[in-house]
């Protein structure tokens, strides 16, 4: 995964919109060969809801890769905090022997790990 200096400075400095970093992580999960899902909320008459039913907290993304290993990202922004249904689901994941990671805006070593792919 290559990236610009420009556009690694933006990402180590915290200046790339959440939406810009959700595309990062899709796109290095496409380029390493893994299939995945992302849920992401939508506008709604009463604000931002995400469709689901069941255990709230379920992780922003889910991933296997070419190898079968399942992975799970939760995704936050630099202040964001994992909330506690959230870490529940986490650590059911991890458990259950899949790789699990808390990206943020810049963490691309912890992004190339969570892929697999090459830190250049």
């Amino acid at each position: 995964m290559d990236l610009s200096v420009q556009e690694s400075r933006r990402l180590l400095h915290g200046s790339v919109p959440e939406d810009e970093w959700e595309s990062t992580v899709e796109q290095a999960l496409k380029v390493t060969g893994h299939l995945f899902v992302h849920f992401r909320p939508a506008m709604v008459k009463g604000g931002w809801r995400t469709a689901l039913s069941g255990t709230p907290g379920f992780p922003d993304l889910v991933a296997i890769g070419p190898d079968g290993l399942i992975k799970v990202a939760e995704l936050k922004t630099l202040r964001g905090e994992v909330k506690p249904e959230q870490q529940a689901w986490l650590d059911r994941f991890k458990g259950g022997g899949a790789l699990v990671v808390v990206l943020r805006p810049g963490q691309h070593a912890e992004l190339a790990a969570f892929v697999g792919a090459r830190v250049c």
